[in-house]
């Protein structure tokens, strides 16, 4: 399970998650779920959630890419351990501790602000990819996953 956590706001970039999802469908060839958990922060943000489920639906990713709704801080531990990477798509210049809480958890995070870098260490460069790159994130993905896959 790919898990990506917070509120469903542009600044969070979910399109190029989606967009990486069909992406690694084509270049991976296992099997694998994307898990979006968060919600919308208030109705000015219900447009961008439909075009994200317009998006899945355009790119055929109902099987494979999942929304669910906010949980409880103290649920998310359970997801954080359930999941196989944490990806977070906040751009250089956002704080987003979902990152620390993942990690804290055992949990590789590929991350999109260079913010991390220094935290990431010798994994930077395979566990940072640039903000809005699809192809990019697709490629640290699928690195990922092989590491995963042969522990």
């Amino acid at each position: 399970m790919i898990l990506c956590v917070g509120r469903l706001s542009p600044v969070k970039d979910h399109p190029t998650l989606i967009r990486a999802a069909a992406l690694l469908r084509e270049r991976w060839g296992k099997p694998f779920q994307v898990v979006i958990l968060g919600g919308p922060a208030g109705p000015k943000d219900e447009p961008y959630v439909r075009s994200l489920h317009r998006l899945v639906e355009e790119l055929n990713l109902q099987n494979i890419v999942s929304f669910h709704p906010p949980v409880p801080q103290s649920a998310l531990p359970n997801w954080y351990r359930r999941c196989t990477v944490l990806v977070n798509l906040t751009p250089t210049g956002s704080g987003d501790k979902v990152v620390w809480e993942a990690m804290a958890c055992g949990r590789p995070c590929l991350a999109a602000n260079e913010g991390f870098r220094e935290t990431l260490g010798r994994w930077a460069t395979d566990l940072l990819f640039r903000h809005g790159d699809a192809p990019d994130l697709a490629q640290s993905l699928k690195t990922c996953l092989r590491w995963i896959r042969s522990a």
